[in-house]
């Protein structure tokens, strides 16, 4: 393990980012936030890495709904067959 670092504007803002998960490809970072435009409360987001010399990422995209909703939604994993993953939501369904 290496110390963590701060992954520049792109990714990190001034609110909350929780519960990065890094794929099994290496290079697409999972992560939720309250800071990048969401539903409401954390949403998750899928971020690829360009270029790990200059701690390059594409820009966050919003998983969306079903996934987000404007509760919490934190805590992504996705399963290594790249089709399924779990995560932590606060919802009323259960």
């Amino acid at each position: 393990w290496s110390k963590i670092k701060n992954l520049g504007p792109t990714i990190n803002t001034e609110f909350d980012e929780e519960g990065p998960f890094i794929g099994y490809d290496g290079k697409t970072l999972y992560f939720s936030s309250r800071g990048h435009n969401g539903m409401g409360g954390h949403d998750i987001f899928k971020a690829t890495l360009l270029d790990a010399e200059q701690n390059s990422w594409s820009e966050p995209e919003n998983l969306g709904y079903p996934i987000n909703t404007p509760d919490d939604d934190v805590y992504f994993v996705m399963m290594n067959d790249g089709k399924r993953g779990f995560y932590a939501s606060v919802r009323e369904d259960g």
